[in-house]
């Protein structure tokens, strides 16, 4: 796996260091988890099924820029915030 490669000098990475993959799955459902909880209270019911619709197309293959610009334009100015994540 890439954690397990060595560096540029041919050293291997201490595993001590390096969160598991297990862990760093945890770690982003519970970052998507609270994202989509925030989105609730700033979406309406509608805008949540835009959203879902384009991380769906995102996930079938459309490119991070399309869905970013298509994000902005959902959430608009007053929303733009959405996209930092807090």
């Amino acid at each position: 796996s890439f954690q397990d490669s060595p560096d540029m000098e041919g050293n291997s990475p201490p595993h001590n260091k390096t969160a598991s993959e297990s862990e760093l799955s945890a770690t982003a459902a519970e970052l998507l988890h609270d994202y989509m909880m925030t989105l609730r209270t700033k979406l309406s019911s509608q805008e949540i099924q835009q959203f879902a619709m384009l991380l769906h197309e995102y996930r079938n293959g459309a490119s991070i820029h399309e869905f970013c610009i298509n994000l902005r334009q959902l959430y608009g100015d007053s929303r733009k915030f959405l996209l930092l994540g807090k």
